[in-house]
């Protein structure tokens, strides 16, 4: 698979996200129950094709094997299956939350379909 994308290490990318978390007031108390557990972005990304928005996906090598193996295997018994959404850097996912807080959304709803950076 081409395409391969690395991110930062962990120690730069666990301060950064800190830094984002503090920015969008994502405080253990403000995220209303659904923080979950941090992960480390994963440092070798593939891309996999295309998503719903015809946006480049980009998966874990493993992940993307699996999704093109299950895509195939759909595909053969006459099913299309479509990716909404692949990896999405903390960065972009700091980008999706801050947009809905700037057009008025509350962090609760925002939480409800969308995770925190990192988790």
């Amino acid at each position: 698979m081409a395409g391969d994308i690395r991110i930062r290490n962990s120690a730069t990318y666990l301060e950064e996200l800190r830094i984002i978390h503090q920015e969008l007031g994502l405080t253990e108390e403000r995220t209303f129950g659904h923080q979950g557990p941090i992960f480390v972005e994963n440092a070798e990304l593939v891309r996999a094709g295309f998503d719903l928005y015809d946006r480049d996906l980009y998966l874990a090598r493993p992940a993307a094997e699996a999704w093109i193996s299950m895509q195939s295997a759909a595909r053969h018994d006459g099913i299309n299956l479509i990716v909404v959404s692949g990896f999405r850097s903390v960065r972009r996912q700091q980008e999706i939350i801050r947009r809905k807080v700037d057009a008025g959304q509350q962090l609760i709803e925002i939480l409800r379909e969308n995770a925190a950076p990192g988790t």
